[in-house]
């Protein structure tokens, strides 16, 4: 939490599950500060309970759905 209220340029989340309520405020505050945020999510979170995806995504952060699995980063 700390680190998301401190940021200045950016906050990237990649996550498997995001049902973290506070942890989406703090990434809505970010983006409102004029943080850059972008959220990739796994699939699953289209159609999970308790999911905080919503959230954000309704309040203007990019998030994208990542369902495709692969083995390798590409920079």
């Amino acid at each position: 939490m700390e680190a998301l209220q401190e940021a200045k340029k950016s906050v990237l989340v990649e996550a498997y599950s995001f049902t973290s309520e506070p942890i989406a405020e703090a990434l809505v505050a970010a983006e409102k500060r004029g943080v850059d945020v972008e959220v990739i999510l796994d699939k699953s979170q289209e159609t999970a309970k308790g999911s905080d995806a919503d959230l954000i995504s309704e309040n203007g952060i990019p998030t994208y759905i990542d369902a495709a699995y692969t083995d390798c980063w590409i920079d």
